[in-house]
């Protein structure tokens, strides 16, 4: 369920939405409109996500056993999506080397399908860009990890949000092991 934030957030989104396209018609609009109502959070892009996904760059990933980004992404990988790393204060995790950025994950990785956020809010802007500027089409913002701006703008740029949601427990409330 959508916080009362983000409903009011996406409401106004397609508030202005309407008032900027209306002069091309109806069909434009609906086709608009339902962009912006399929959109963050809604359980069809979170299983297009998770079904689409191979590969997750995980920024802010910890060698630590006890950290939450270690044991979300541990489970990731037990059930056969490829974690890479993303975090320059570490040398590998998981058994997989570890990049200082996502430009540097790919470059060294291959294709990545996610950026999972395991960061505090006020660093996700630049994950954004980052994300944007690579053309990764899937973005996953863990729990408490929110930034409404960031949200928007990747959004905008046509990347599928997920936003202060777990990426284990979304797996796991669909039903698969």
């Amino acid at each position: 369920m959508a916080s009362e934030a983000h409903i009011v957030w996406r409401i106004g989104k397609a508030y202005g939405f309407v008032k900027k396209y209306m002069h091309r018609g109806m069909g434009s609009v609906l086709a608009g409109l339902s962009a912006i109502i399929e959109g963050m959070n809604e359980p069809s892009v979170i299983r297009e996500i998770l079904d689409e996904t191979e590969t997750i760059a995980v920024v802010g990933l910890s060698d630590k056993e006890g950290r939450a980004s270690y044991g979300v992404s541990r489970f990731m990988q037990g059930r056969g999506y490829r974690i890479i790393p993303v975090n320059p204060l570490i040398e590998s995790s998981l058994g997989e080397r570890a990049y200082p950025t996502i430009e540097a994950a790919a470059e060294g990785a291959g294709k990545i399908d996610l950026v999972n956020v395991f960061r505090a809010p006020e660093f996700v802007p630049e994950v954004v860009k980052e994300t944007i500027r690579l053309g990764i089409p899937y973005l996953w913002l863990q729990e408490g990890v929110v930034h409404d701006e960031a949200a928007e703008m990747a959004e905008n740029a046509g990347i599928k949000v997920v936003m202060d949601r777990c990426i284990l427990k979304e797996r796991m409330a669909a039903g698969w092991e």
